[in-house]
């Protein structure tokens, strides 16, 4: 039976089912909080920087109370960062270890029709490159995903607050960012479903080689399918190659728009100058 592959979107719904496995809500909770009192850790570094930075020059030589301040909000950030981490690696550690052994058991307990309508490839493909991804991308991808859009967030609201009109900058920005994100998002979860598919053909074809290498040398039918698995090893790289392409495109423009928002914000800070003060300026920046 072949493989079909379905439309359909990842939401918050999939990420809270994979943690019910683990921690459910109360480790979301958790997490959510460490990354809000990550991102506040990070925010004091500047703001810090930018008291010390107001005072005037002998008072910035002769006290110790500004150096010491700011040494220890770069360690409360560091401290901060690193508890972010091991949370988020343990939660999704506990939540994907479990899952795999509830589907272990699924698969161990299935019925013959199971395996006679699922080729070994497709199972493998499901133990191998889908558990992997959940065991070591997704924890990496949600501690950087997750420090981007805390950051973004609490730097957005202090920029704001010091500077109103950089609000319609950012409103911009937002609307420039949904867009990108809309055109890249659905080829990027195309490729990747393509590349699920393809896999399990792989796997099945090595699979079926090995066991049968006797018979196949002996009837000289290694050629045939040697030229089907390296069909298909195309066809799955071409579906890896779009997937990497659609990436690079959409976090080249995201780049974009992040050079043309600090272009506004230290424009408006120019303009601004002598209507705020220069310590919340610098701080802006």
């Amino acid at each position: 039976m072949a493989e079909e592959s379905l439309p359909g979107k990842i939401g918050f719904v999939d990420y809270r089912n994979l943690l019910s496995f683990g921690p459910g809500m109360c480790g979301i909770l958790v997490f959510f909080f460490a990354c809000l009192v990550t991102a506040l850790a990070q925010l004091s570094t500047s703001f810090t920087l930018a008291n010390w930075t107001a005072q005037s020059f002998e008072e910035q030589q002769s006290t110790a109370y500004y150096p010491w301040m700011f040494a220890g909000s770069v360690a409360l950030y560091i401290l901060c960062s690193l508890l972010r981490a091991i949370v988020t690696f343990w939660m999704i550690g506990v939540s994907t270890t479990n899952l795999h052994n509830a589907v272990s058991k699924r698969v161990i307990r299935s019925i013959v029709l199971f395996f006679d309508s699922n080729p070994v490839g497709r199972i493998v493909t499901r133990f191998s490159k889908d558990v992997t991804v959940l065991d070591f991308v997704i924890p990496i991808y949600v501690v950087f995903i997750a420090q981007g859009m805390f950051r973004s967030l609490t730097v957005t609201a202090t920029v704001g607050i010091i500077n109103p009109w950089l609000f319609i900058a950012v409103a911009i920005a937002i609307a420039l960012m949904v867009y990108i994100l809309r055109k890249g998002v659905k080829p990027m979860q195309d490729a990747q479903r393509l590349d699920s598919m393809l896999r399990g053909p792989i796997h099945t074809t090595y699979s079926m080689v090995i066991q049968g290498l006797v018979t196949l040398r002996a009837f000289d039918k290694l050629a045939y399918f040697k030229q089907d698995f390296n069909n298909t090893l195309e066809k799955c790289a071409n579906a890896t190659f779009c997937f990497s392409l659609t990436n690079r495109w959409v976090g080249l423009r995201l780049d974009l728009v992040c050079v043309l928002i600090t272009i506004a914000t230290t424009g408006i800070a120019f303009l601004q100058k002598g209507v705020i003060q220069s310590e919340l300026l610098i701080l802006s920046l």
